[in-house]
């Protein structure tokens, strides 16, 4: 039932995802949880001066980020019919870029769920093309690897020059 399509168009995975999406994306912005999370993610004391305690929100969001990920080992298990320890062990890697892709800072604080879609579907297309070339697996997987050190590289820089603008006394925010 769950690996065949549904009206010839849809899986469970493709229609599993959106709402996951959507899901995720009201919890984050409407609801007091939500917002502490991004508290906790843009400073711990600052978010503890404000009154957010941590343990919380810490422990919903490794809740939900446990609970996903099952979901999604699930979906993929279902889909390719067989489950083995090491089947998508790169995903951690696609999961990551696509992460920094759509915004999400390492230093926390930032990002949207929006803009994790973004970046998915951008290293989605890249994937493709790379595929689309006739690159064996190992190739789309050093393309993602190549954007993700590209993706850091970039978010540090910013980091620096929104350091030296804010030493200089500039008020503008820069991303």
């Amino acid at each position: 039932f769950f690996s065949q399509s549904i009206l010839g168009l849809f899986t469970p995975f493709s229609i599993t995802l959106p709402i996951a999406f959507v899901l995720i994306w009201l919890f984050l912005r409407y609801t007091v949880l939500g917002r502490e999370i991004y508290a906790i993610g843009g400073g711990r004391a600052e978010a503890r001066a404000a009154g957010v305690t941590a343990i919380r929100p810490l422990l919903i969001a490794f809740g939900l980020s446990a609970f996903f990920a099952g979901l999604a080992g699930a979906l993929l298990s279902v889909r390719l019919g067989s489950a083995t320890p090491l089947a998508h062990e790169t995903l951690l890697l696609s999961a990551a870029t696509a992460c920094l892709l759509g915004g999400i800072s390492l230093s926390g604080g930032r990002g949207s769920v929006i803009g994790i879609l973004v970046g998915l579907m951008t290293l989605r297309f890249l994937v493709g093309g790379v595929a689309g070339l006739g690159a064996p697996y190992w190739a789309q997987n050093l393309a993602i690897g190549a954007v993700l050190i590209l993706a850091i590289i970039l978010q540090m820089s910013i980091g620096k020059l929104r350091t030296v603008f804010q030493a200089r006394g500039h008020t503008a925010v820069y991303p």
